[in-house]
């Protein structure tokens, strides 16, 4: 991987983030035990790493909150360490950009979906979840699996040990709350410029999304940093963004109290969205990096979601009826 150094961004604070009172952030880091997990994260020492974890439990105030967080911080650091050795072997856009884009031809999906459409927008949608409001999984004996696994073949984007492992169907409207659930008590306030901007808390998936409507910039396009796949942060701090996230430790003020009492490399949290606020330089640097993807130009985009920044953007007029697919190495659950 040809990392980036200069991108001149810094991973928010969600401890000064939210203009919450009756707490102040921790100044402790903790060098000692950052230092051994650095260490173990370089040598892919699982013994050393829950080490480092038990030092950082017992240097803060312990709460089970906090215990659920270190204990994603070991989850994370065992899905990083299986995914080492294992990179997907796309195209050369995807490997500089972090995406691969183009114009397929949706008529075949839109005809053995198309009962499935029907289905999903007949239902009453689940709000305020970590899922999409409308979402249907699709399943392996469906007719879209053999359809998509001929697109993607003819593409050349199936390289061993990929394959086609989960495909959802996506209604998105104007009402919809999933993108609350990480910042949740923020839900009443007006949405920022990069609301929704995250990465995913995964290490190896790859995933596509293909619109089946039109989508234009009021119906909630798919947006897309280039390059930002290959921004390098330090290592101990990515790891616990990513793995924060697993858990959900922004939603109230008294997880954020709690979050704030660790070191500022292990209470960061890879769901950005609020947490960059609007009219501020970083903010305004990244929201002029975004591209949104809309369907005149493309229905088919494939993307890094592990470390590359992306968003579906919210839709403010009609619907995005779109697929999410997921690719895995294979063996990878």
């Amino acid at each position: 991987m040809n990392y980036i150094t200069n991108h001149g961004v810094e991973l928010p604070d969600p401890a000064v983030c939210f203009d919450d009172e009756g707490y102040e952030p921790s100044n402790n880091d903790i060098p000692k035990t950052y230092e051994v997990l650095s260490r173990a994260i370089r040598e892919l020492d699982i013994n050393s790493f829950s080490l480092g974890i038990n030092s950082l439990y017992t240097s803060v105030k312990p709460t089970v909150t906090v215990q659920n967080q270190l204990k994603s911080a070991l989850v994370g650091f065992t899905l990083r360490q299986q995914s080492n050795n294992i990179s997907y072997d796309g195209p050369k856009q995807f490997k500089e950009l972090g995406y691969y884009d183009t114009i397929i031809d949706t008529d075949s999906l839109l005809a053995c979906l198309e009962k499935d459409i029907v289905e999903l927008k007949s239902l009453e949608p689940i709000r305020n979840t970590r899922m999409q409001d409308r979402m249907l999984t699709i399943p392996l004996s469906h007719k879209a699996f053999n359809i998509l696994n001929d697109v993607y073949s003819k593409l050349k984007l199936l390289p061993q040990p990929y394959s086609i492992t989960n495909i959802n169907l996506h209604v998105s409207d104007k009402d919809d709350t999933f993108n609350e659930y990480f910042q949740n008590d923020q839900k009443h306030k007006p949405k920022n410029d990069l609301y929704t901007l995250h990465i995913d808390p995964k290490y190896t998936y790859i995933k596509t999304i293909i619109y089946l409507n039109t989508v234009q910039r009021g119906n909630g396009p798919f947006a897309y940093i280039p390059e930002s796949h290959r921004w390098k942060f330090d290592d101990v701090e990515m790891l616990f963004c990513k793995s924060n996230q697993l858990v959900n430790t922004l939603s109230t003020v008294e997880q954020r109290k709690i979050n704030a009492g660790l070191p500022l490399w292990a209470r960061k949290n890879s769901y950005f969205s609020r947490q960059f606020k609007n009219n501020t330089s970083l903010s305004e640097h990244l929201y002029k990096k975004l591209k949104h993807f809309t369907s005149d130009k493309s229905n088919f985009i494939l993307f890094e979601p592990n470390f590359g920044w992306h968003r579906g953007t919210h839709v403010q007029t009609g619907e995005r009826i779109a697929l999410q697919i997921i690719l895995k190495p294979n063996g990878n659950k």
